[in-house]
Protein backbone atom coordinates (compact mmCIF):
# COMPACT_ATOMS: atom_id res chain seq x y z
CA UNK A 1 0.00 0.00 0.00
CA UNK A 2 2.68 2.35 1.02
CA UNK A 3 4.43 1.71 -2.76
CA UNK A 4 1.49 2.62 -4.11
CA UNK A 5 1.01 6.00 -2.38
CA UNK A 6 4.50 6.97 -3.25
CA UNK A 7 4.16 6.06 -7.29
CA UNK A 8 0.70 8.04 -6.94
CA UNK A 9 2.36 10.85 -5.45
CA UNK A 10 4.78 11.51 -7.30
CA UNK A 11 3.18 10.58 -10.46
CA UNK A 12 5.23 7.77 -11.36
CA UNK A 13 3.30 5.73 -14.34
CA UNK A 14 3.22 1.66 -14.01
CA UNK A 15 3.11 -0.88 -16.03
CA UNK A 16 2.30 -4.66 -15.86
CA UNK A 17 2.76 -7.04 -17.89
CA UNK A 18 0.76 -10.36 -18.01
CA UNK A 19 -1.06 -9.24 -14.96
CA UNK A 20 -3.41 -12.08 -15.32
CA UNK A 21 -1.30 -14.84 -14.44
CA UNK A 22 -0.01 -13.22 -11.09
CA UNK A 23 -3.66 -12.51 -10.27
CA UNK A 24 -5.66 -15.92 -11.73
CA UNK A 25 -2.21 -18.39 -11.39
CA UNK A 26 -3.87 -19.25 -7.86
CA UNK A 27 -7.67 -19.38 -8.61
CA UNK A 28 -7.84 -23.04 -7.20
CA UNK A 29 -6.22 -21.67 -3.48
CA UNK A 30 -8.96 -18.16 -3.89
CA UNK A 31 -12.71 -19.78 -4.82
CA UNK A 32 -14.11 -17.38 -2.70
CA UNK A 33 -12.41 -14.45 -4.73
CA UNK A 34 -13.03 -15.70 -7.98
CA UNK A 35 -16.46 -16.05 -7.34
CA UNK A 36 -16.45 -12.43 -5.85
CA UNK A 37 -15.23 -11.36 -9.22
CA UNK A 38 -17.54 -13.42 -10.65
CA UNK A 39 -20.12 -11.71 -9.07
CA UNK A 40 -19.04 -8.17 -10.29
CA UNK A 41 -18.57 -9.05 -13.56
CA UNK A 42 -22.59 -10.40 -13.61
CA UNK A 43 -23.50 -7.42 -11.58
CA UNK A 44 -21.91 -4.78 -14.45
CA UNK A 45 -24.39 -4.71 -16.97
CA UNK A 46 -27.14 -7.01 -17.51
CA UNK A 47 -26.81 -7.62 -21.61
CA UNK A 48 -23.25 -7.93 -21.96
CA UNK A 49 -21.30 -11.15 -20.10
CA UNK A 50 -17.95 -9.90 -18.85
CA UNK A 51 -14.97 -12.43 -17.69
CA UNK A 52 -13.45 -12.03 -14.29
CA UNK A 53 -10.42 -11.33 -16.72
CA UNK A 54 -11.82 -7.80 -17.84
CA UNK A 55 -13.25 -7.01 -14.55
CA UNK A 56 -9.51 -7.03 -13.61
CA UNK A 57 -8.47 -4.99 -16.50
CA UNK A 58 -11.31 -2.49 -16.28
CA UNK A 59 -9.64 -1.54 -11.99
CA UNK A 60 -6.39 -1.78 -13.25
CA UNK A 61 -7.17 1.20 -16.23
CA UNK A 62 -9.76 2.61 -13.37
CA UNK A 63 -6.30 2.61 -11.15
CA UNK A 64 -4.49 4.74 -13.78
CA UNK A 65 -2.67 1.18 -14.04
CA UNK A 66 -1.34 0.31 -17.48
CA UNK A 67 -1.06 -3.57 -18.53
CA UNK A 68 -0.06 -5.30 -21.59
CA UNK A 69 -1.99 -8.61 -20.85
CA UNK A 70 -0.65 -11.89 -22.67
CA UNK A 71 -2.66 -13.41 -25.74
CA UNK A 72 -2.76 -16.90 -25.77
CA UNK A 73 -5.79 -16.85 -28.42
CA UNK A 74 -7.65 -14.76 -30.57
CA UNK A 75 -10.09 -15.23 -27.96
CA UNK A 76 -8.21 -13.44 -25.18
CA UNK A 77 -7.32 -10.53 -28.06
CA UNK A 78 -10.65 -9.50 -28.24
CA UNK A 79 -11.69 -9.80 -24.74
CA UNK A 80 -8.56 -8.13 -23.56
CA UNK A 81 -8.26 -5.42 -25.97
CA UNK A 82 -8.25 -1.83 -24.98
CA UNK A 83 -11.00 -0.52 -26.81
CA UNK A 84 -13.10 -3.42 -24.78
CA UNK A 85 -11.94 -2.82 -21.59
CA UNK A 86 -12.65 1.09 -22.20
CA UNK A 87 -16.45 0.35 -23.24
CA UNK A 88 -17.07 -1.21 -20.44
CA UNK A 89 -19.27 0.55 -17.80
CA UNK A 90 -17.36 1.98 -14.74
CA UNK A 91 -16.90 -0.16 -11.43
CA UNK A 92 -18.59 1.53 -8.27
CA UNK A 93 -17.23 2.70 -5.44
CA UNK A 94 -18.43 -1.03 -4.03
CA UNK A 95 -17.23 -2.92 -7.11
CA UNK A 96 -14.11 -1.36 -6.92
CA UNK A 97 -13.21 -2.70 -3.08
CA UNK A 98 -14.85 -5.80 -3.78
CA UNK A 99 -12.80 -6.28 -6.62
CA UNK A 100 -9.42 -4.69 -4.80
CA UNK A 101 -9.91 -7.37 -1.86
CA UNK A 102 -10.21 -10.12 -4.66
CA UNK A 103 -7.07 -9.28 -6.41
CA UNK A 104 -5.10 -8.76 -3.08
CA UNK A 105 -6.81 -12.80 -2.16
CA UNK A 106 -5.70 -14.43 -4.97
CA UNK A 107 -1.88 -12.35 -5.47
CA UNK A 108 -1.29 -13.70 -1.97
CA UNK A 109 -2.77 -17.28 -2.41
CA UNK A 110 -4.88 -16.64 0.46
CA UNK A 111 -9.02 -17.10 -0.17
CA UNK A 112 -11.30 -14.66 1.41
CA UNK A 113 -13.46 -15.40 4.70
CA UNK A 114 -17.08 -16.01 4.07
CA UNK A 115 -19.06 -12.91 5.43
CA UNK A 116 -19.89 -12.86 8.73
CA UNK A 117 -23.33 -11.74 9.98
CA UNK A 118 -24.24 -10.40 12.66
CA UNK A 119 -27.50 -10.38 14.36
CA UNK A 120 -28.39 -7.71 17.38
CA UNK A 121 -31.72 -8.36 19.37
CA UNK A 122 -32.53 -4.87 19.83
CA UNK A 123 -35.73 -5.23 21.89
CA UNK A 124 -35.69 -5.00 25.74
CA UNK A 125 -38.14 -7.11 27.06
CA UNK A 126 -38.25 -9.73 24.31
CA UNK A 127 -36.13 -13.09 22.95
CA UNK A 128 -36.15 -13.83 19.76
CA UNK A 129 -35.08 -17.49 17.65
CA UNK A 130 -32.76 -17.32 14.73
CA UNK A 131 -33.18 -19.11 11.93
CA UNK A 132 -31.32 -20.03 8.37
CA UNK A 133 -33.76 -20.47 5.52
CA UNK A 134 -32.66 -23.12 2.90
CA UNK A 135 -33.41 -22.12 -0.98
CA UNK A 136 -36.56 -24.68 -1.00
CA UNK A 137 -37.92 -22.98 2.33
CA UNK A 138 -36.89 -25.29 5.31
CA UNK A 139 -35.98 -23.22 8.35
CA UNK A 140 -32.72 -24.14 10.28
CA UNK A 141 -32.52 -23.36 13.97
CA UNK A 142 -28.98 -21.07 14.27
CA UNK A 143 -29.31 -19.25 17.39
CA UNK A 144 -32.76 -19.98 19.90
CA UNK A 145 -33.41 -17.20 22.57
CA UNK A 146 -31.19 -14.32 21.97
CA UNK A 147 -32.02 -12.42 24.87
CA UNK A 148 -32.48 -8.59 25.06
CA UNK A 149 -29.58 -6.68 23.86
CA UNK A 150 -27.35 -9.78 23.16
CA UNK A 151 -25.65 -10.67 19.52
CA UNK A 152 -24.81 -13.47 17.50
CA UNK A 153 -21.95 -14.16 14.95
CA UNK A 154 -21.91 -16.89 12.58
CA UNK A 155 -20.14 -17.00 9.04
CA UNK A 156 -22.36 -17.40 6.03
CA UNK A 157 -22.62 -16.53 2.20
CA UNK A 158 -23.79 -13.83 0.25
CA UNK A 159 -27.28 -14.28 -0.93
CA UNK A 160 -28.38 -16.82 2.59
CA UNK A 161 -31.02 -15.76 4.12
CA UNK A 162 -32.16 -15.57 7.65
CA UNK A 163 -35.71 -15.26 9.42
CA UNK A 164 -36.18 -14.09 13.07
CA UNK A 165 -39.06 -15.09 15.50
CA UNK A 166 -40.53 -13.62 18.85
CA UNK A 167 -40.95 -16.00 21.87
CA UNK A 168 -44.32 -17.73 20.30
CA UNK A 169 -43.96 -17.41 16.97
CA UNK A 170 -46.33 -14.80 16.00
CA UNK A 171 -43.90 -11.85 14.22
CA UNK A 172 -41.69 -13.21 11.51
CA UNK A 173 -38.89 -10.86 9.49
CA UNK A 174 -36.54 -12.32 6.97
CA UNK A 175 -32.97 -11.15 6.70
CA UNK A 176 -30.59 -11.21 3.38
CA UNK A 177 -27.48 -11.34 3.86
CA UNK A 178 -26.10 -8.51 0.91
CA UNK A 179 -21.80 -9.01 2.52
CA UNK A 180 -19.60 -10.19 0.12
CA UNK A 181 -16.71 -12.42 1.03
CA UNK A 182 -14.25 -11.00 3.81
CA UNK A 183 -16.86 -8.50 4.40
CA UNK A 184 -19.27 -8.13 7.65
CA UNK A 185 -22.80 -7.46 7.85
CA UNK A 186 -24.84 -6.27 11.01
CA UNK A 187 -28.95 -6.75 11.46
CA UNK A 188 -30.74 -5.05 14.08
CA UNK A 189 -33.72 -7.41 14.76
CA UNK A 190 -36.90 -5.69 15.70
CA UNK A 191 -40.24 -8.01 14.98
Amino acid sequence: PHLMEVIREHKIHVQAYNVMHGVFSRVHQTPRAHSSLLSVAKSLKKDTEYSPAQVVLKWLSQHDLSSIPRMGSEHHLLENAAVTIAAMPPLSNRQDERVHHAIASMMRGEDLEPPRAEFVNNHSDRTIHLFWSSEDGKELPVHEDLGPGENFNTLTYPGHVFVAYDHDKSSRKEFKVQADYGEHQQFHVEL
